[in-house]
């Protein structure tokens, strides 16, 4: 049951329910539902950080512990970018939420958060009736004194037990290989065996035979998780051969996602492997016609600087390229400093939209125009633009007060955008 006057414990968290304030009179106004007058508090105060906290903090809780459930996956999100500065918070979400998942929810991000009680709370509700409840549980499991209940639950028709079990296995001794090629190979999910094979460079050369057969899954995130995990063979401080030759090969295919990850994985080594193939193959992906391949490439740029001759195809491409989205992504990889870089970046910051706010934040420290260019963005008719510039100017500029305007905003998605935002940077 939900405890009472659950606002109150907000205000005794940050400043005491005795007494009035800027504070609590932010806090009053976010509990039923008046941000705007939670701004104008704010404001009134002279635009006190501890009172923008608080109006963060609020508005996180209050979305957290409501029964709207995307709200609530919204505001834990949220406060998952957080790291430590979290916890105080999520401790109160897991005391006091109405959804028994979400309270589960919130005890496994304090877990994962080093909280110490949090790992009992939440093992106690491994014998709840509610299936999404004990989902959750399994994560406070121990690797060594549960093992027997963890493989068991590699066999559950649940995937989040499996995968969970799969995690904390995978993870606790070497003897467990087979069970990670068994997933790996048969488990129903493409993510879970997707997920099997990446552990499975953990393994060394035994594992080599399973990867093997994970590049030939039917499903690409397995094949690609395979090359994951060979690269991170490859790149031991012994090597394997194998591992380096499974690479190779996979350089003569046509231009896939697969062979995009084979060649930057070899460009990765030190000294590269085959460079002049791989870097061929990573320039086929990027000047691909399927533009989704093309933004791969672009994301995964192998090395900078960029050796020639590749580096006038990579320029290019850079200038020709009609994809906005895709031309950011080779912008950034490339990065600002580069003066082909920025002058691509200048074009698109031009544009009022999430393209846009993302390469004027990557302009900024070059060009400090571009922070107001950011602040007009907090107007646009479009929530997701102007819930990207609030996490820019929060998290990109550190503009705390910019992004208060936005807390009140009509949409609770942009509002709790801005309430992440004002926290990383207070």
């Amino acid at each position: 049951m939900r405890r009472p006057s659950v606002w109150c414990w907000v205000a005794v968290w940050s400043l005491g329910c005795a007494g009035g304030g800027a504070q609590q009179r932010v806090v009053h106004a976010v509990e039923s539902g008046q941000y705007t007058a939670a701004l104008r508090a704010y404001e009134a105060d002279g635009h006190d950080p501890s009172t923008l906290r608080s109006f963060a903090e609020s508005s996180l809780e209050r979305a957290a512990v409501s029964r709207d459930a995307a709200q609530s996956r919204a505001a834990l999100n949220e406060l998952a970018l957080l790291g430590p500065r979290a916890e105080p918070l999520l401790e109160r979400i897991a005391d006091r939420a109405e959804v028994p998942v979400v309270r589960a929810d919130a005890m496994r991000m304090r877990m994962a958060l080093g909280a110490g009680s949090a790992r009992s709370q939440l093992r106690a509700l491994l014998s709840s009736p509610d299936a999404d409840v004990v989902d959750q549980a399994y994560a406070a499991l121990d690797p060594g004194e549960d093992a027997a209940m963890l493989e068991r639950a590699l066999n559950e028709p649940r995937a989040q037990r499996r995968t969970t079990a799969l995690q904390l296995l995978s993870r606790s001794a070497p003897t467990r290989l087979a069970l990670v090629e068994r997933v790996s190979r048969d488990d129903p999910e493409a993510a879970l065996r997707a997920a099997a094979a990446r552990e499975l460079g953990r393994y060394g050369r035994a594992a080599l035979p399973a990867l093997e057969l994970a590049l030939r899954d039917k499903d690409e995130q397995v094949r690609l998780a395979a090359i994951d995990a060979l690269g991170r063979l490859a790149s031991a401080s012994e090597p394997e051969p194998a591992a380096l030759a499974l690479l190779d090969q996979q350089l003569g295919a046509a231009s896939t996602p697969v062979s995009l990850g084979a060649a930057r994985a070899l460009l990765r080594l030190r000294p590269a492997r085959e460079p002049a193939r791989a870097w061929a193959a990573w320039l086929t992906a990027l000047t691909a016609a399927d533009a989704g391949l093309r933004a791969r490439a672009a994301s995964a740029l192998p090395a900078r600087p960029i050796p020639e001759p590749p580096r006038s195809t990579v320029y290019e491409r850079l200038r020709s390229e009609p994809v906005h989205s895709v031309k950011l992504l080779l912008a950034l990889a490339i990065g600002p400093d580069d003066p082909e870089a920025r002058a691509a970046l200048t074009q698109l910051a031009a544009s009022a939209s999430v393209t846009g706010a993302q390469a004027a934040a990557a302009l900024w420290p070059h060009d400090r125009a571009q922070h107001a260019r950011l602040r007009n963005l907090r107007s646009h008719p479009a929530a997701i633009v102007r819930a990207t510039a609030a996490r820019l100017l929060g998290r990109e500029l550190h503009d705390c007060r910019s992004v208060a305007k936005l807390l009140a905003d009509a949409l609770w998605s942009v509002r709790l955008a801005a309430a992440g935002a004002a926290l990383s940077c207070s």
